[in-house]
């Protein structure tokens, strides 16, 4: 077993704090076989021991117990994709078919980034769509962390970045991750000036049937992080809800950490891994 751990000092050097994972995703311990009883006793003896921890759950993952901490529901929404994309695809709400017709009959195209200008070219997008999201916005990832995806060399395979195109510009992008049979919708953007061609719906049913093309069973959007909107956006997907809990232990120090964290990511725009 391996509880994988984001680990900050704060306020060096009186406290620790722990956290996974980052930004608001799965969590908790990464097992190779099914955990018994006394292996469980052993992960929250060890949650237990940290002062300032917010650990974050697995929906696939049983677990039997639980670490001294407040607990919270959340929930992702995931495709089960073994009845094949055929059915998948007349699951899709009315309104996301008609606009996957109209990003095709416009002319957009979805393909893999194949260089560091389609990168750049995404990550301007995601700048444009950042001012739009204004006080919604959160994470702020830096260039760099997309430079580095593309050049893993496990890019294409593992990591892939999907980019909606028009006439040769790039108006829209997903990142997915893929990891035994399940597939990730990580990270999206779409530019404000082409948002009436529906370039996201396009690129998430071209994931969809390539996940199920490949053999994969689940296809997981990931939690919203509160947002309605891009709830119901993944809905229209015929998306299924998986719940799953957080647990969260902190001192008064802990919390000015977060609370610290929280206006650097919504007043400096400062990325917070």
């Amino acid at each position: 077993m391996v509880m994988p751990l984001m680990t900050t000092k704060i306020f060096r050097p009186l406290a620790q704090y722990s956290e996974s994972m980052l930004p608001g995703v799965y969590g908790g311990p990464i097992l190779l076989k099914p955990a018994e009883e006394n292996h469980w006793h052993s992960i929250w003896s060890l949650v237990n021991s940290l002062s300032d921890v917010v650990l974050y759950g697995n929906p696939y993952l049983h677990y039997i117990g639980h670490p001294n901490s407040i607990q919270r529901s959340i929930f992702t929404q995931v495709l089960d994709l073994t009845k094949g994309f055929d059915l998948i695809r007349k699951s899709f709400s009315k309104g996301h078919r008609a606009d996957i017709t109209v990003s095709r009959k416009n002319g957009v195209e979805v393909k893999i980034a194949s260089c560091r200008d389609e990168v750049e070219a995404y990550f301007k997008v995601y700048q444009d769509a950042i001012k739009r999201w204004g006080d919604q916005a959160s994470g702020f990832y830096p260039i760099g962390l997309f430079y580095n995806l593309f050049q893993l060399g496990e890019y294409g395979k593992t990591v892939k970045l999907w980019i909606a195109c028009l006439q040769g510009r790039v108006i829209a992008g997903a990142w997915s991750l893929y990891h035994n049979q399940h597939v990730v919708y990580w990270h999206g953007a779409v530019h404000s000036q082409y948002t009436s061609f529906h370039p996201t719906h396009l690129l998430v049913a071209t994931m969809i049937e390539d996940a199920c093309r490949n053999g994969f069973r689940w296809f997981d959007f990931n939690p919203s992080g509160g947002l309605e909107g891009v709830e119901r956006f993944k809905n229209g997907f015929g998306a299924q809800y998986l719940t799953f809990n957080s647990y969260r232990r902190l001192t008064p120090l802990g919390k000015g950490y977060r609370f610290f964290r929280y206006y650097q990511e919504h007043n400096s725009r400062k990325c917070s891994l």
